[in-house]
């Protein structure tokens, strides 16, 4: 029974989602999507839940493994949420 509940009140939230998404700027849904999708690549690749990804946990994305030293500004050996954001936004700035 709590199983039902939870699957209807996530349809009645991604259905909500959908229909205010429509009313909103494309530009800003997009944005936001990139950033949720950042959040996601650190999310899914961060063994040790620290909220930032060592090298070693960036191995098993080569695209990410091949810009590690540029993402990681601060030399530390660890990219972070603000690193990730601000690789976003010069790659953004360099295809415009």
């Amino acid at each position: 029974m709590k199983k039902v509940i939870f699957a209807t009140g996530l349809f009645l939230a991604a259905a909500t989602a959908f229909a205010v998404t429509d009313k909103l700027d494309p530009q800003l849904v997009a944005k936001k999507a990139e950033s949720i999708e950042k959040v996601d690549v650190i999310a899914k690749l961060d063994q040790d839940k620290d909220g930032k990804l060592t090298i070693k946990e960036a191995m098993s994305d080569p695209v990410l493994l091949a810009s590690f030293g540029k993402i990681d500004t601060d030399g530390d050996g660890q990219i972070s949420q603000s690193e990730m954001e601000a690789a976003k936004l010069t790659e953004q700035e360099q295809g415009s």
